[in-house]
């Protein structure tokens, strides 16, 4: 008998193992990208806020809008 007989049905069991390798990837990436928007919001947000700090509102909306942000109230005590 050949090898080709015990070769037989290999590419199921690869094919399993390669969408479960590319589910778990997925699974990590993504919120991997949702703790990275976080991050940068607040950086928008920390940075804003001492620019309206040191040059007031006009200051801190430029830069909330530089960020891809919205500076929602500005309130200088």
């Amino acid at each position: 008998m050949s090898d080709h007989g015990r070769d037989r049905g290999e590419a199921l069991p690869w094919m399993m193992v390669m969408a479960a390798a590319m589910t778990l990837v997925v699974v990590a990436v993504r919120p991997a990208i949702v703790v990275n928007y976080a991050a940068r919001g607040r950086t928008a947000a920390d940075a804003s806020a001492l620019a309206g700090a040191a040059a007031g509102e006009p200051a801190a909306r430029d830069l909330a809008e530089r960020n891809g942000a919205e500076l929602l109230s500005f309130e200088h005590t």
